[in-house]
């Protein structure tokens, strides 16, 4: 890697580790609720993982901040009513990455619910109308190994596509990962994940100039997600790491804040 790349990630790090310490330090004394720092929690658990496999090629590290990534946006959408949903393409692919199945299963049965203010729909209705979270719960069905709700999916892609596709220019390769995982089609498959990493599109993902260097999400879910189908890919590119890629659940994954125990 370049020196110059880990010397960033490092201070990337040191940060995260400071502001973590000072939420929790809030939080343990009633100043701050989970709301207000779970966000940067996330932020920091996803670029630990990152700097666990550059560091010494720890996917097990890699594995426990993935899964915590995973439960903290568990804990937004099932306590507060998030909509990590309708953006969170690369949240999805923190559990994804984590082989913590049982947060798995979980995670494919999140939703939020309508509410008068900040949900003037449900997120299935959303689906339904081919709105924002329709590619989330597309990923979803694929979690559940729910090939029925996939297609159900792709048939309300077609109705809308184009208005899918309004929500981002390269979304429609996204679509094309999912036709060929649905027909275990492994060139097809190999072959949208590369497009995801061209230039542009990988840019339009991973616009950190210094994760940007290391790895390409959505496009590492989705090999791992194939991996997850029997399907192992083989993608040439130091943007997907092929150490993360094999299917092996941790003995046991910790759970470090208080408030995910509640």
């Amino acid at each position: 890697m370049i020196y110059k790349v880990k010397q960033n990630l490092d201070k990337i790090i040191d940060n995260n580790l400071y502001l973590e310490a000072q939420l929790l330090k809030k939080i343990s004394l009633g100043e701050y609720e989970p709301k207000q720092a779970v966000n940067t929690l996330w932020k920091a658990n996803h670029d630990y993982a990152i700097n666990a496999f550059v560091e010494n090629g720890s996917n097990k590290k890699s594995k426990h901040h993935f899964s915590i990534c995973g439960l903290l946006d568990e804990f937004q959408i099932s306590t507060y009513n998030s909509r990590i949903p309708d953006y969170g393409l690369r949240h999805i692919c923190m559990p994804i990455l984590s082989d913590n199945e049982d947060l798995i299963k979980r995670y494919a049965a999140l939703r939020y619910v309508k509410h008068p203010v900040y949900a003037p729909k449900s997120m299935d209705e959303m689906v339904e109308l081919g709105d924002t979270a329709i590619t989330f719960n597309t990923i979803q069905h694929f979690m559940a190994e729910n090939l029925e709700g996939v297609r159900h999916n792709l048939a309300i892609y077609e109705k809308y596509k184009k208005k899918v596709l309004r929500s981002g220019k390269t979304l429609e390769i996204d679509y094309r990962f999912f036709y060929a995982l649905l027909a275990r089609d492994r060139s097809k498959i190999e072959e949208s994940i590369r497009d995801l990493l061209a230039p542009k599109a990988h840019k339009r993902r991973n616009d950190s100039p210094v994760l940007g260097e290391i790895v390409s999400l959505p496009a590492l879910g989705y090999a791992k997600l194939a991996w997850r189908y029997g399907i192992e890919v083989d993608i040439d590119s130091h943007l997907i790491p092929k150490e993360l890629l094999p299917i092996q659940s941790l003995e046991q994954y910790e759970i470090p804040y208080d408030f995910l125990n509640l």
